[in-house]
């Protein structure tokens, strides 16, 4: 198992007892002004300890391994999956129990019987936009439904994770998988849907696929818990800006990345997403169609797949020290939402970072680096400069090139050159490199940089909505510094690191073992060999869905 950096050390314990009373709700820490510790520590000492446990608790044979599913699941493992244990022994793959992921995605079409996910795959294979997979006798058949000259790249997306299962394609069972090859997930049930497949489940019977289902209406509040807080919001102006600000607070961190991303808890985040902002969920009939996706968000019910896209091992790094640069670096095109009169381009998430890194106007309060408090609190720590002051010594954010996916007749694309800023040529891949800070958001779906940004040896900040493969198998504030999606705390995090606006105080040893930790988690568990372990357990899962039920599919 790979190892990462030595640890910087952290404040003791008994400062923690005495100061580390943050509160955290729905995946979010917020900040008691009061205490005498930046909250940072206990986000990192938290992390540290969260990542050790779950290291050392996975399963060190195929025993093992068969009673912790047992455990999770309530069920024996897929058939074939001692084939698939010696596969993930053979080549290193390690946590070979993170794969809650797979089973929450399955959850659902468990409800389902064979023939009727069968009958629902068949009318899914038809669609327009998708590619079809069929492994038959450890032999892969592809088959497409989309046009090569209308969606550019598409055949390289179909061969991509046809790739995957190369190695272990004798080992697989008999199953069929109906990609889309967009971006963006598509299918849509509703919560109380949902809610009735569960309980079929509980009373360990299939659902009643002849029961009629009562359409929905189109908005997001009916995917989520009627007492979520995007479920109390559904009766007020839905997914607009000021539906869902947040009261006014103190300073907030992210504390756990996969829970920030509900949407359900932060409806606040559906404004804030060219994903989601106005648009209405689902393109189909609401109906549980069983479609596999590279991207996905916590309100959606296609199946999580793994993009190999941008996916580069032993790629060329830079090492800390020599790395110049120390502000946080951005760079890329306008996607993430067609941009036109009618769209709510502005508040999506690439025009805010650009706008916000390049804001001259008024002052941004900032939590002062955490060695310069010497026995202050939080509180007395805050400081005000000009936005300006900040954006020159901390950010360097821009669009490149020309804009794109916007709409020429009606003066969009002018109205972005002349309101945003586009930097002068593009950052090589050999030049950003030197950058110790950069960011990674969303474009029209998932980021396909992550991997090779963390390959590269820099500090990543991530904001994203989009849980992947990888989530449950990485550590926030260990591996890279998750970032909230209205970035509210990017001056925050990056004066922790960095230091005040006269570099003093920052954390800079600690910036260099996140950064170098993440490098080695990519280069140790980003192979492709992790990523065919992770679709080799999600097809066995799915072909044990799909046999007949007078077939036994279960590991014995």
């Amino acid at each position: 198992m790979a190892t990462g950096p030595t640890r910087v050390p952290l404040p003791n314990e008994a400062s923690f007892r005495a100061n580390g009373n943050h509160v955290v709700e729905g995946g979010l820490l917020r900040v008691n002004m009061k205490s005498r510790l930046h909250p940072i520590y206990k986000l990192i000492r938290d992390a540290r300890k969260a990542w050790d446990n779950k290291l050392e608790r996975q399963s060190q044979s195929l025993e093992e391994a068969t009673v912790e599913y047992r455990r999770r699941y309530g069920r024996q493992p897929p058939r074939g999956f001692d084939k698939w244990w010696k596969y993930v022994v053979n080549n290193n793959v390690t946590l070979p129990d993170e794969y809650d992921q797979v089973d929450r995605d399955l959850l659902p079409f468990r409800a389902l019987t064979p023939e009727e996910l069968t009958r629902r795959l068949n009318d899914t294979r038809n669609w327009p936009h998708t590619y079809t997979l069929q492994v038959k006798n450890g032999s892969l058949h592809k088959t497409v439904s989309f046009d090569e000259n209308e969606i550019g790249g598409a055949r390289e997306r179909m061969e991509g994770q046809a790739a995957l299962i190369e190695p272990v394609m004798k080992d697989l069972e008999d199953f069929t998988a109906v990609y889309w090859v967009h971006d963006n997930p598509r299918v849509a049930i509703s919560y109380h849907h949902r809610q009735d497949l569960t309980k079929t489940l509980r009373g360990r019977q299939y659902f009643d696929e002849n029961e009629e289902l009562d359409p929905p209406i189109r908005r997001w509040s009916v995917m989520c818990p009627p007492d979520s807080r995007m479920g109390i919001g559904k009766g007020r102006m839905q997914d607009r800006v000021d539906c869902f600000n947040r009261t006014p607070t103190s300073h907030t961190f992210i504390a756990d990345h996969q829970r920030s991303m509900d949407l359900c808890e932060h409806p606040e985040n559906v404004p804030l997403h060219g994903a989601l902002t106005g648009k209405h969920p689902g393109e189909g009939d609401w109906t549980l169609n069983p479609l596999f996706v590279l991207s996905k968000t916590t309100l959606h019910a296609d199946i999580l797949g793994v993009s190999v896209e941008q996916v580069v091992e032993g790629m060329r790094d830079v090492p800390w020290e020599e790395k110049r640069e120390e502000k946080v670096m951005w760079r890329g095109r306008t996607t993430g939402i067609v941009y036109s009169k009618g769209a709510p381009w502005r508040t999506t998430q690439r025009p805010r970072l650009i706008k916000l890194a390049n804001d001259n106007q008024g002052e941004v309060e900032i939590l002062g680096p955490s060695k310069g408090m010497r026995g202050r609190t939080v509180e007395e720590e805050l400081r005000k400069i000009p936005i300006a002051m900040a954006n020159e010594h901390y950010l360097d954010i821009a669009f490149v090139e020309e804009p794109i996916q916007c709409d020429a007749s009606d003066g969009t694309c002018q109205e972005i050159v002349d309101e945003y800023r586009f930097a002068e040529g593009i950052i090589s891949h050999d030049a950003a490199l030197h950058y110790k800070y950069i960011i990674d958001v969303d474009g029209n779906a998932w980021s396909a940089r992550f991997q090779r940004l963390l390959s590269g040896g820099s500090l990543i900040f991530k904001a994203t909505i989009f849980p992947e493969w990888w989530t449950d198998r990485m550590q926030a504030w260990v591996h890279y510094v998750p970032i909230q999606l209205d970035y509210s705390d990017l001056y925050d995090v990056i004066a922790f690191f960095r230091g005040d606006i006269t570099d003093q105080g920052g954390e800079s040893a600690l910036a260099k073992e996140i950064a170098e930790a993440g490098k080695a988690w990519a280069r140790a568990n980003w192979r492709q060999a992790d990523m065919t372990a992770y679709m080799f357990r999600l097809y066995l899962e799915w072909a044990r869905l799909l046999a007949p039920q007078t077939e036994n599919m279960d590991f014995t």
